[in-house]
């Protein structure tokens, strides 16, 4: 198993563009998450800032209409290759995927996620424009427009956002 991912490695999840998990040198992306099903299931849970989703609904959003006959199995088979990938960048509980009564959640409270971050520049942005202050609102801007990489380099990106 590999090292716990703490906060000074920096713990990074890119949800925009490639899906990504990065731990100091360890860096899993696209098919490495579980393959396709893995990578849609991670990006789901993850979108949804570590609330409980029902399994309803992760089936739903991995399979629409038409699920496997044994989409109960599947999820399991789905979500234990995703805990396991997540294991291996050094998420650990508490951190990671958890199940509750019917519900999944995922919840890294360590990570910079470049969605979060991204809301974040969003509602900095519209709230220094609405006080009239026009360089932190283009800033932030300036954030949002550039690819996820380099996001991590702007006002907001320590920490959580």
């Amino acid at each position: 198993m590999a090292k716990r991912c703490e906060v000074s490695d920096g713990m990074r999840v890119y949800l925009c563009g490639r899906v990504m998990v990065e731990c100091a040198e360890r860096v899993v992306s696209d098919s490495g998450l579980a393959g396709r099903q893995g990578r849609l299931l991670f990006a789901y849970l993850m979108s949804r800032s570590g609330q409980p989703v029902s399994r309803a609904d992760l089936m739903r959003a991995l399979w629409g209409d038409t699920p496997p006959r044994s989409a109960d199995t599947a999820l399991n088979a789905v979500v234990s290759k995703l805990r396991g990938v997540l294991r291996r960048v050094g998420v650990v509980p508490p951190d990671g995927i958890t199940s509750d009564v019917g519900t999944y959640r995922c919840a890294m409270q360590n990570a910079w996620i470049d969605l979060e971050a991204a809301r974040t520049a969003i509602d900095r942005a519209e709230g220094a424009w609405r006080a009239g202050d026009v360089v932190p609102a283009w800033t932030n801007c300036e954030c949002l427009r550039r690819p996820s990489p380099v996001v991590r380099f702007c006002p907001m990106s320590s920490g959580r956002g």
